[in-house]
């Protein structure tokens, strides 16, 4: 994995209404990170990590897996974003993590691994490296500069008739051909609607 200037931790977006995903109820992740680039949600899928061997044959003999506490597949994220600074290595310049080499722990990595993240984290990658080269600047300032940040979110969520726009903020209503999708997605990504942790719903078609 990426040592990246932020590692995403389990405790960040696992659901803690109960003691296993079927408890969960919707809601938005415990740290809704201000430099988010696209939105996930999954279970930690923690495969079977214990053996059990014979106790007269030891380890040169056969064995059956079981669940490490902590360790399986029972917990599920809330609906959580990819911070941009999980791609951008801690120290190494010219370098920005793709694919499953990002800055996550374990455990989250187990929950961001399927085809569409993985295809959502290359395009902020790119979106990034497109701009840090546009502008003649080191990914690592982006985070903190909002308008350069807003490029990039322009750059994965925009209005064109060419492109589908990335979901950046985890609505659970918000169908990408709706007119209202970027303008909601990037308003909600900047912090500028009133949103409370269940709010998954956006309902955009309601009347204000």
């Amino acid at each position: 994995r990426l040592k990246a200037m932020y590692m995403m931790r389990e405790q960040d977006g696992r659901n803690t209404d109960g003691t296993s995903k079927q408890m969960a109820r919707e809601r938005f992740a415990q740290v809704m990170y201000p430099d988010g680039l696209f939105a996930w949600q999954f279970h930690y899928d923690f495969h079977r990590t214990g053996r059990a061997y014979l106790r007269d044959e030891g380890e040169s003999g056969p064995w059956i897996d079981y669940e490490k506490p902590g360790r399986h597949t029972h917990h599920v994220s809330d609906r959580s974003l990819f911070p941009l600074r999980s791609l951008i290595p801690e120290e190494m310049d010219g370098l920005l993590g793709a694919q499953k080499n990002v800055g996550y722990s374990s455990i989250v990595c187990a929950a961001i691994r399927l085809h569409d993240q993985c295809i959502a984290i290359g395009q902020a990658a790119g979106a990034t490296a497109a701009i840090s080269l546009k502008d003649n600047i080191a990914p690592r300032t982006i985070p903190y500069d909002r308008t350069r940040l807003e490029q990039v979110r322009d750059a994965l969520c925009h209005e064109s008739p060419d492109c589908v726009p990335l979901l950046i903020w985890p609505f659970r209503d918000l169908s990408a051909d709706h007119e209202a999708f970027v303008a909601v997605n990037r308003l909600a990504a900047r912090g500028a609607l009133p949103l409370e942790a269940r709010d998954v719903d956006f309902r955009p078609d309601d009347v204000a």
